[in-house]
């Protein structure tokens, strides 16, 4: 009865639309997330639940979360991460460069007070997630993730 209660509340939720509980950097695991309550970015989008436009900017950073991977590089708030292993990165390609520097030593470039500095980290297996919130001058929304019943009872 549990188990058919729940694919019921469900089904009515993916029908009549649900928002992600929360959205998952995409390098934060090694492989991919399809889930419909917590999705990576890159889900969403190929899943067309993503509307308007990209905005491609600098990497600045607002804030650094302590104990995480920028932290312990020194990075701070007001920084801007230019490049990673010599190659530029912006506020949209940060994620996928990460992602594909999983287990490996990096350096990152970033921008402080006009001078440019250098740090290496090393990127844990699991996830190479540099615990940092930046600007984002992106109009793109969230769609709610809403299906015909048919495929709202297959995914629930």
């Amino acid at each position: 009865m549990n188990i058919l209660a729940a694919w019921l509340i469900f089904t009515i939720g993916f029908r009549r639309g649900v928002t992600p509980i929360q959205i998952i950097p995409d390098n934060f695991i090694a492989g991919s997330s399809e889930s419909l309550l917590m999705p990576t970015y890159q889900y969403l989008q190929s899943q067309g639940f993503i509307s308007g436009s990209v905005v491609t900017g600098d990497v600045t950073v607002l804030e650094v979360l302590p104990g995480q991977l920028a932290d312990q590089a020194g990075i701070m708030s007001g920084d801007i991460i230019t490049e990673i292993d010599s190659v530029d990165v912006n506020n949209q390609n940060l994620s996928t460069m990460l992602k594909e520097k999983l287990g490996q030593t990096i350096t990152i470039t970033y921008n402080r007070n006009r001078q440019l500095e250098r740090t290496t980290i090393d990127c844990p297996m699991e996830s190479c997630v540099l615990g940092i919130f930046m600007a984002n001058d992106s109009t793109q929304q969230i769609l709610p993730i809403k299906y015909p019943l048919g495929k709202a009872m297959a995914v629930a």
